[in-house]
């Protein structure tokens, strides 16, 4: 009896013996060398990054890149070998399930112990562990796996409605776990042995093994905007209603370095199919998002957008013209995309981070007008950091990174330009959100520096103490964090390990709320009050000193000196206007 029986393991694949001598070229941001010819998709990222208009999609995309050619050197080799398709033509999908069903169903409703899918539900049920069933996407992915599922139900429920369905041959399934855990899973065995001509043994073996592959081919939008491209063009067969792109050519892509370590091995997965299917209906129609969409890149918007986001989806509607798509009704062309790129961007930083940034208490609007006086009380501990540049945490990790080579030794002159370069440090997106101004974003950055300029202005004396390093390089790198980490400490009553973590991790929630440097009245207060400071004669004179005084201090040490001076006595030949009277009183 199936009844008893343990759930069978899916099945192992046949061992595939990979060239790894191959030489496909290396990613330009993280500099890891490519297991593959990069992909269409790969491809398509590409284009957009040398088309990003903001630092913040640049970033974006760049990790998306990395993580795109990383995830791709597992599983793209064996794909290749094994035919799996890496462009899908999912419109065609629903028509061709229901051809298959055609055939199949009905004499899967006979005898459903036939199917080692329903003997597979069955021992599930027999072993308490119903809810253990993770429906398998193959190849097919999240796109392909509901075009799947909806073709199904759409046919068993009109095989209900003309009551040739009889559903108590299917138990102890019900009829949507009949369809979600047989029906589904035959119909996408159907559909491999068609696209790969294969026998069922390796169709069922490419079922699950296949999963990670679509997950990362036919799960997003880029792949939506591959098999809209795909349509009308030739197939490799015409039976698959598949569209196996060109082999692409390593990527041309601005050279724009990457950090080595990039910090993409906790990105989220791939989102699960749906498990609720049957809908007792007239006709099954694909349920509408749980969330309203981006008319501009159909991605779902947060659930409850900010004022300033649902003012920037009213104006880009005013700036787009109405273009509906299946998967988004409401979908806008924009008459110009780098106009409304920003649309797109604050509502991936509400739906992404704003949540995070919710649990973790990060302050939104942080008080910028604070800023100088706090930073002016932490001048002692910032002159002990100086003193004592060597032990500085933040110190030694610039000195690292400029002036020595991956292997430890010292660099050299031009390898110490090239690390200086602005376009080397806009690239190392890791080290720029260990070092950067966390949630206070651009603008305190500025505020900060200003500061610090202030306090601790570039003198030779100040050079000689912060040696090996530049003044930028001292400003920058070593006082900005230590201030950082500081103000961060104190806003949320953590520790300075703590401290280091939330500032790495909202250095983007900082860069994209707080970059409009243009209306900020802390800031311009900040400039106004060291403009009129700078221009005074003692602030010009300690900043020449040299002094480790701060300039309060410095100045009541200074006194006016003075010298006694000698009354002029005149001299023998000297004349003078002034009547001496020599006469007496008469008291006298």
């Amino acid at each position: 009896s199936h009844r008893t029986q343990p759930v069978p393991p899916a099945p192992e694949p046949e061992p595939v013996i990979l060239d790894t001598s191959l030489d496909f070229g290396a990613c330009d941001y993280c500099a890891q060398p490519f297991r593959a010819v990069p992909s269409a998709k790969l491809l398509q990222i590409g284009d957009e990054i040398g088309k990003a208009d903001s630092d913040l999609q640049l970033i974006n995309l760049s990790l998306e890149y990395c993580q795109q050619h990383i995830a791709e050197a597992k599983v793209l080799p064996q794909a290749r070998l094994l035919n799996w398709p890496e462009a899908i033509v999912y419109v065609e999908l629903r028509s061709r399930v229901q051809t298959f069903l055609q055939e199949l169903l009905e004499p899967l409703l006979e005898d459903p112990t036939s199917s080692t899918f329903f003997a597979e539900a069955e021992a599930r049920r027999a072993q308490g562990a119903c809810s253990q069933f993770h429906p398998p996407t193959a190849y097919f992915g999240y796109i392909g796996y509901q075009q799947i599922l909806l073709a199904a139900q759409d046919y068993f429920n009109k095989l209900r409605r003309s009551e040739e369905l009889e559903l108590t041959a299917v138990q102890p399934l019900t009829p949507d776990e009949f369809v979600l855990e047989v029906v589904v899973p035959e119909a996408q065995a159907a559909l491999i042995m068609d696209d790969l001509q294969c026998d069922e043994d390796v169709a069922r073996a490419t079922l699950y093994n296949s999963c990670a592959f679509g997950q990362l081919f036919h799960s997003d939008r880029r792949d939506r905007t591959r098999a809209t491209c795909a349509i009308g063009e030739p197939a490799t067969r015409n039976t698959t209603g598949m569209s196996r792109p060109t082999t692409p050519q390593a990527p041309s892509l601005p050279l724009q370095p990457f950090p080595n370590s990039s910090p993409l091995a906790n990105l989220p997965p791939s989102p699960m199919p749906p498990t609720q299917l049957y809908q007792d209906t007239a006709d099954i129609q694909e349920s509408p998002p749980s969330r309203p969409l981006c008319p501009i890149c159909d991605d779902p918007l947060p659930e409850t957008p900010s004022d300033e986001l649902q003012a920037m989806l009213d104006w880009v509607k005013t700036v787009s013209k109405p273009s509906p798509v299946p998967d988004c009704p409401d979908h806008h062309t924009p008459n110009r995309l780098s106009n409304v790129i920003i649309v797109c961007e604050r509502h991936k930083l509400e739906s992404d981070i704003f949540p995070l940034a919710i649990a973790e208490g990060w302050p939104f609007n942080p008080d910028f007008g604070g800023l100088h006086s706090r930073v002016t009380a932490l001048r002692v501990h910032l002159c002990s950091v100086i003193d004592d540049i060597a032990n500085s945490t933040y110190g030694r990790a610039a000195k690292s990174f400029y002036f020595l080579s991956p292997g430890g030794t010292n660099s050299t002159s031009e390898s110490l330009h090239q690390r200086q370069s602005m376009r080397h440090q806009l690239s190392a997106v890791d080290r720029l959100a260990a070092i950067g101004p966390a949630y206070y974003g651009e603008i305190g950055a500025l505020i900060i520096v200003a500061v610090l300029q202030f306090l601790f202005p570039d003198h030779a004396t100040l050079l000689a103490r912060a040696a090996p390093l530049t003044y930028r390089m001292l400003i920058d790198e070593v006082l900005l964090p230590e201030i950082i980490e500081h103000l961060v400490c104190e806003d949320l009553k953590v520790t300075a390990a703590a401290a280091k973590a939330i500032v790495h991790s909202s250095y983007i929630f900082g860069q994209a709320l707080h970059k409009d440097v243009d209306s900020c009245p802390a800031l311009e207060e900040v400039q106004r009050y060291i403009m009129r400071q700078s221009r005074s004669p003692a602030y010009r004179i300690w900043s020449a000193s040299g002094t480790t005084l701060d300039l309060d201090s410095w100045r009541s040490l200074q006194v006016v000196k003075s010298e006694p001076v000698e009354p002029e006595i005149p001299g023998p030949g000297s004349h003078s206007t002034s009547v001496i009277d020599l006469t007496l009183n008469d008291d006298e």
